[in-house]
């Protein structure tokens, strides 16, 4: 894998072979934040900011939450801290931070909060869908995931989704990738994983056996033994 000026290239022989299943992290990696509404949300409180920066400062932000995550930190303190991280970087003082979360909470549950799918996101998934291949989500989420990818229409292309909040189970305990297997009905050597964070995704995934490949959309730079890709359809180009 080589990688010159900040955009990764895949080698010829890093592709795979006798994959049957491929499994997703959900957020970040096939739904993401509606970054609009947050800026609507943000510029009701006098905070002036794009939802292009909030997407970069979210993205910036990304190394420092998945090491909390590695470090075993609870799924609802993470997300409670994304929030704090964010909204500081986006310029919000921090006696209004409470009550942004509490109305983001609110947007959230309310089903409009993870909105926005990235371009090529369901030509992929239903590509991959129709080459016979299972496709299943595994993500750390709080119990509504699944209504979530059901509004954005993303439910239908999944054999089955493991959240982590109904199965009890958190990545990166060998448990939950398990389980997936056990759904897809596959070795780990006949499944691939996907998702957007190093620690808790592609070495939780390595683990149990099942090689990953890294979602990195917004083209950080970064050394990583694994295949890094910046958009899904490339996962076509990995398994022809």
């Amino acid at each position: 894998m080589n990688q010159g000026s900040g955009e990764w290239m895949i080698e010829p022989m890093e592709r795979f072979t006798g994959i049957k299943a491929i499994f997703f992290d959900a957020g970040n990696t096939i739904i993401f934040p509606n970054y609009r509404l947050i800026q609507r949300v943000l510029s009701s409180y006098g905070v002036g900011v794009t939802a292009e920066e909030l997407f970069r400062l979210d993205c910036e932000q990304r190394d420092q939450y998945n090491r909390l995550a590695a470090a075993g930190e609870e799924t609802s303190h993470l997300w409670e801290h994304y929030w704090v991280t964010l909204l500081r970087r986006a310029g919000m003082a921090r006696d209004i931070q409470t009550e942004v979360i509490k109305e983001l909470t609110v947007r959230s549950e309310q089903g409009a909060l993870w909105l926005q799918v990235l371009d090529g996101t369901f030509e992929t998934l239903d590509a991959l869908r129709v080459s016979g291949r299972t496709l299943g989500v595994v993500s750390n989420s709080e119990g509504r995931l699944e209504s979530f990818l059901e509004h954005v229409g993303l439910r239908p292309y999944f054999a089955f989704v493991l959240d982590s909040a109904i199965v009890g189970i958190d990545k990166p305990d060998p448990g939950i990738f398990h389980m997936a297997l056990e759904r897809a009905e596959v070795h780990p050597h006949e499944a691939l994983f996907v998702g957007d964070n190093y620690p808790i995704d592609i070495l939780g995934a390595r683990r149990v056996g099942i090689a990953g490949v890294l979602f990195n959309p917004a083209g950080h730079e970064g050394v990583f033994d694994c295949p890094v890709i910046d958009r899904l359809s490339a996962l076509e180009e990995l398994l022809n």
